[in-house]
């Protein structure tokens, strides 16, 4: 699911997502101005846009060798706004191309999380907050797993305990 770190001591205020503004700009971080227009869904903080929402984040606030504090942003973007973005900006980014194709929603958090985590264990990170914003998506519908089927997606036969156990680790609700 893709994720955006900001260098937390470059952002100006409260954080938010909103529609670009004619006429504003946005360099993003592969060094480009951008003129945004309506059109443009857009994170911001109280000095203007800071990022293309689902496609790129921009210079000014890039995590560098000097970052002290990061905030990490993990969301769910509509696919059709961020492939007509990418699209208008001649801009295809890994993000905007697993935006545009459907992420799961419901990953963000765990993809936060996962991020939040990494960071603690491998850089001695220490996690001042996390939060969700928006709506949780509603849940998905019950799919039946037959022992043949799960063993044609593994590729090999798995027994139904251990299976269980992976598809809880990647969120599943199981019944055996």
């Amino acid at each position: 699911h893709p994720t955006h770190a900001f260098d937390a001591d470059t952002l100006k205020g409260t954080l938010l997502v909103r529609w670009g503004r004619e006429g504003e700009t946005l360099r993003t971080l592969d060094g480009v101005d951008r003129k945004l227009t309506s059109n443009d869904l857009v994170i911001a903080d109280e000095a203007g846009a800071i990022a293309l929402a689902g496609v790129m984040g921009g210079d000014a606030t890039k995590v560098t060798s000097d970052t002290k504090r990061v905030l990490l942003e993990s969301a769910w973007f509509d696919p059709r706004v961020v492939r007509r973005m990418a699209h208008r900006h001649g801009l295809h980014s890994d993000a905007s191309y697993r935006f545009g194709r459907g992420a799961d929603p419901a990953m963000a958090k765990i993809a936060r999380d996962l991020l939040a985590a990494r960071l603690q264990a491998w850089a001695g990170a220490t996690l001042k907050g996390a939060w969700t914003a928006g709506q949780i998506p509603e849940a998905r519908p019950a799919v039946t797993l037959r022992l043949g089927t799960l063993g044609r997606i593994a590729g090999a036969p798995i027994d139904l305990v251990q299976a269980a156990a992976h598809l809880v680790q990647l969120g599943c609700s199981v019944k055996v």
